[in-house]
């Protein structure tokens, strides 16, 4: 039995043995056919790759003269939406942008070819210019122009230029240009062959436009693609690929000393050539084969476990970094949307360069510009102002950063001489995502009104039944002394108070309130300070008052605490609380009601009916007109379907989808006597659903309907002004007296609770303000203000 486990053993270490002899020569086998196939794989091996370098090139370059177009193409859109190249302030948004994108030249003509550029200078006419003619004619959407010879500096540009329209016209053209070098950067990316490639873009006739750095050092003095060939019939067969679009990939002279492959680009009929020494290229790939050969099993082994990781040791890393730095951010910008909510002015110090910054509130404020270097010029701040605590300012600020708390303190500042305001400047340090300060926020208030309303609650207070009393917080904790106050709101003399009460003050509170008293002194025992309690006490008389009692719990030097008491009447000031809450609930059961009966009043079905069957004549007529209006009513019943079931705020472009439908179903039964004009310049704010549809069914079942097959003009306008979006509805229809009609409805003889059940809803829910004009004969305006 031993025997044969030894001989099994033996077999076993043979065959495993000779498998690896057969593995090894075939490794060695395989190595050989590598070294001799590889010199002939080398030259497919280096065509493949530049081909697929031009291709990526190409696309590259391609991308970049999108951006270019799309650059030019935003900058055409703010000029149609306003912005003028004549106006100073404008003139400095195009600075702006001039030294963003690093521009040349940013210029503007009109259809003549007048010229103005961003600084508002005249440049002469480029109405000859090619570009110009292209763009300005509707020809091409964009142009991009090769410039040789620009400037004091002689370097050559690329011009982009796009069409800036009217009302759909071509008005004029925008137009710009950049420095070759500055485009170069990205316009060339390196490949598996390093630096050493040369990249030429050329135009149709092989003119060289733009070389990289290797091909500047290499071909200096080359203009033009035949410079490079080394005979005449290699620039011959590659001009014929090139003028018949096709990329592809050759060696260069007899010897095949470089390798070249040429790509079209999708602009004026250029062309991307990539150039590259073959001896190059085996250097670059030579290495790499052979290394792979040798150390495949072992690298891919070490090489994935180290790279796995790594990348997730770094992705964690990053994903940390990442959370953080978004919290961050996050948190910055709600805090500063919360303090300009508050209307408070906020100003940003950076610790690191010492300057500060403002919100365009602080302007508005204080009547000037706060200059960065702010805290380097505070003798001259004191000169003008030396009323404010300038020094108080600095201080607290630097107790903010040291200590990393808030702080604050409280200054004047005068106007003029007559004319002063009191503000209270709060200190926030600010920490980064790695909990350093970075800055500090000093938020501004304005507190002279706080003081006003400080004094009016204090002259009330002072007209309000109350009382104090002392107790004693620490163990036992009792009551000490009751105010002469107190005992009278409650009905009692003193003596009776005490005879009542004793030292348990707890005694005169209601049962079910006791326990909010006992939680409410255990709280002033515990640490110094200021609190409040809402509590109800029993009167001699049998009634009860609903007080708020204040405590300020003070420890004396001896270790005893004392909570010194004023208590407050508020049961008028509950009762009225009660009321106010009924009121806001009724209030918001009218509006449900209101809402109800605006949508179901909407939902007529004479109109149903009419709708559906003038659809089902002309179905078999125009079947494709047919399902369009089975689309807009369908819109039209989901609108009034949604605002039975909920009044939330819409989008003005939703509430305008609805009221399209609507008017196409109108079409359909009033035809050309119906023309509805949308003139939409503000669409980013919200309305009340189904508030604006009825107002365009008024104007025209009221307004144009009633002019017979003369018919009538609808126009829908929004406008975006400074503390308001503005909507107006207006009609030339056969219009009304306003004031009779409301007259008439005050007296019961006229209904008109569709309009007033839109009103209701608008005023209630948006607080706008309506307003409705109307002459007999002319037609009916309506303007609807909501407040930004």
């Amino acid at each position: 039995m031993k025997d044969k486990q030894f001989y099994d053993r033996n077999e076993y270490y043979t065959i495993g043995l000779s498998a690896l002899i057969v593995i090894a020569l075939i490794i060695v086998v395989a190595v050989k056919i590598l070294q001799v196939t590889i010199e002939d794989n080398i030259n497919n091996r280096v065509t493949t790759e530049l081909e697929f370098l031009a291709k990526e090139q190409t696309d590259i370059v391609n991308k970049q003269i999108r951006n270019q177009f799309e650059r030019s193409t935003i900058i055409a859109d703010m000029i149609e939406k306003g912005i003028d190249f004549s106006n100073k302030k404008d003139q400095r948004v195009l600075s702006s942008i001039r030294d963003q994108l690093e521009l040349c030249m940013l210029g503007y003509a009109d259809r003549n070819g007048n010229v103005i550029n961003y600084m508002g200078e005249e440049m002469g006419s480029i109405s000859a210019r090619q570009y110009f003619r292209e763009v300005c004619s509707g020809e091409k959407e964009n142009s991009c122009q090769y410039i040789p010879h620009v400037g004091t500096t002689n370097e050559p540009r690329v011009l982009f230029s796009a069409p800036v329209r009217e009302n759909g016209t071509i008005k004029g053209v925008v137009f710009f240009s950049k420095e070759i070098d500055s485009l170069r950067e990205s316009l060339f990316h390196q490949s598996l062959f390093g630096d050493e490639v040369s990249f030429f873009i050329v135009d149709k006739d092989g003119n060289i436009l733009v070389k990289n750095e290797y091909a500047k050092k290499k071909f200096k003095d080359a203009e033009n693609l035949q410079d490079i060939c080394c005979s005449s019939s290699k620039w011959k067969t590659i001009q014929s690929d090139l003028d018949a679009e096709k990329s592809d990939s050759t060696f260069l002279g007899e010897k095949k000393e470089d390798v070249i492959a040429y790509s079209n680009l999708d602009i004026n009929g250029w062309n991307l050539i990539c150039v590259i020494d073959k001896d190059v290229a085996r250097v670059k790939y030579a290495p790499n084969l052979v290394s792979i050969r040798q150390s495949v099993v072992i690298l891919c082994i070490v090489f994935c476990a180290a790279i796995v990781y790594f990348a997730l040791l770094i992705w964690g890393q990053i994903r940390a970094a990442r959370i953080s730095s978004i919290r961050y951010r996050r948190q910055y910008k709600r805090i500063i949307a919360l303090l300009q909510k508050i209307n408070c002015v906020v100003c940003e110090y950076s610790v690191e360069t010492g300057k500060v910054s403002t919100d365009p509130f602080f302007k508005k404020t204080f009547g000037y510009k706060l200059p960065k270097d702010f805290f380097y010029r505070l003798s001259e701040r004191k000169i003008e102002h030396p009323e404010f605590d300038y020094e108080g300012l600095r201080r607290e600020l630097y107790y903010a950063i040291e200590h990393q708390k808030t702080t604050s303190f409280e200054t004047i500042y005068f106007k003029d001489k007559t004319i002063y305001e009191m503000f209270s400047i709060v200190m926030m340090p600010f920490l980064d995502e790695h909990q350093k300060i970075t800055k500090v926020l000093a938020v501004i208030r304005e507190t002279g009104a706080d003081h006003k309303q400080l004094k009016r609650i204090v002259d009330m207070f002072n007209q309000i039944p109350g009382g104090t009393h002392r107790c004693y917080l620490s163990d036992p904790i009792h009551l000490e002394y009751a105010g002469e106050g107190l005992c009278k709101m409650l009905g009692y003399t003193v003596e009776e108070f005490y005879k009542i009460v004793g030292n348990q003050y707890i005694n005169i509170i209601v049962d079910e309130d006791k326990h909010l008293f006992e939680e409410f002194v255990m709280e002033a025992a515990s640490s110094p300070g200021v609190r409040s309690c809402e509590y109800r006490m029993r009167c001699k008389d049998g009634t009860i008052l609903q007080v708020v009692d204040t405590m300020e719990s003070v420890r004396q030097d001896s270790g005893v605490m004392y909570g010194i008491s004023a208590v407050t009447d508020i049961s008028e000031y509950a009762k009225q609380k009660n009321i106010i809450r009924q009121e806001m609930e009724q209030l918001e059961q009218k509006l449900e009601i209101t809402r109800i009966k605006n949508s179901t009043s909407q939902m007529q079905p004479h109109f149903l009916y009419n709708s559906l069957a003038s659809i089902r004549e002309i179905i078999l007529e125009d079947p494709q007109y047919a399902s369009d209006l089975i689309c807009d009513f369908t819109i039209y019943l989901r609108a009034c379907v949604r605002t039975m079931q909920s009044d939330e705020l819409i989008p003005i472009s939703q509430e305008i989808d609805n009221i399209r439908a609507y008017v196409n179903i109108e079409k359909m039964r009033m035809g050309d006597r119906l023309k509805v004009v949308y003139d939409l310049q503000s669409e980013e704010f919200k309305i009340v659903p189904l508030a604006l549809q009825p107002l365009v069914e008024n104007a025209i079942r009221h307004g144009i309907y009633q002019r017979g097959r003369a018919g009538g003009t609808v126009r829908i306008k929004t406008r975006s002004l400074a503390e308001y979006h503005r909507i107006e509805i207006e009609d030339d229809g056969v219009g009304f007296d306003y004031q009779k009609v409301r007259d008439e409805v005050e007296i019961g003889k006229r209904d008109s609770t569709g309009l007033d059940n839109v009103v209701f809803r608008l005023t209630k829910q948006l607080q706008t303000d309506v307003v409705v004009s109307s002459e007999v004969g002319v037609g009916t305006k309506i303007t609807v203000c909501v407040p930004k």
